[in-house]
């Protein structure tokens, strides 16, 4: 996580938007999908109600990314909410 907290940091002043980076478990000592399951669980925690509100975030402006790996489990996560709740809409969302 310490490589990327310059990158978000610098993403979350330059577009002015909340940033959230999940640490997700990595191999050999957690196999897949142990590292999906982590982004999403992430996701859903982030993306309750609750926080949204206390954050102050526009569900209509969520988007994700990622890099790498993370990039696919960005991708799989950005789907499976998608298809439970209706967040993110097509064409819209950047991976």
């Amino acid at each position: 996580m310490r490589s990327y907290d310059l990158l978000c940091r610098t993403m979350a002043a330059d577009l002015d938007a909340v940033i959230m980076s999940v640490d997700y478990r990595l191999a050999p000592e957690a196999v897949f999908p142990d590292q999906y399951y982590d982004a999403l669980v992430a996701s859903r925690v982030f993306l309750s109600d609750e926080l949204m509100q206390q954050y102050g975030i526009d569900p209509k402006r969520v988007c994700v990314s990622g890099d790498s790996a993370g990039g696919n489990l960005a991708a799989a996560v950005a789907q499976e909410v998608e298809n439970q709740t209706q967040t993110f809409q097509r064409g819209r969302c950047m991976f």
